[in-house]
């Protein structure tokens, strides 16, 4: 997978954050390659799963098939009610801790 020079300075920044913070926030324009730069961190970040909020199921499909094109991983599309997924939400997590940077 090929990133923009823009995307690579973003994926290497959240990886760098993710060493001191457990949650954050990524905001890029529309046609930036948000999609792009989720893939190019679910595939940095294995073994840990990565879960995708969408309002619109139309956009976790579009996650689905550009994850699986982008990196060959294989993705679940699953339906929550918003109880289910406060419930997950509010689970603890685990604070990942990124591979090292090459």
């Amino acid at each position: 997978m090929k990133l923009r020079p823009y995307q690579q300075q973003c994926v290497a920044t959240l990886l760098e954050k993710f060493r001191d913070h457990t949650r954050l926030l990524a905001v890029l324009p529309t046609g930036a390659g948000k999609t792009i730069i989720l893939a190019a961190l679910a595939h940095r970040l294995q073994p840990l799963k990565t879960l995708v909020i969408a309002h619109r199921e139309e956009l976790i499909q579009q996650a689905v098939d550009k994850i699986r094109q982008a990196t060959g991983l294989v993705a679940e599309a699953r339906h929550l009610s918003p109880e289910e997924l406060i419930q997950r939400v509010q689970k603890k997590p685990t604070p990942p801790t990124p591979p090292p940077t090459t």
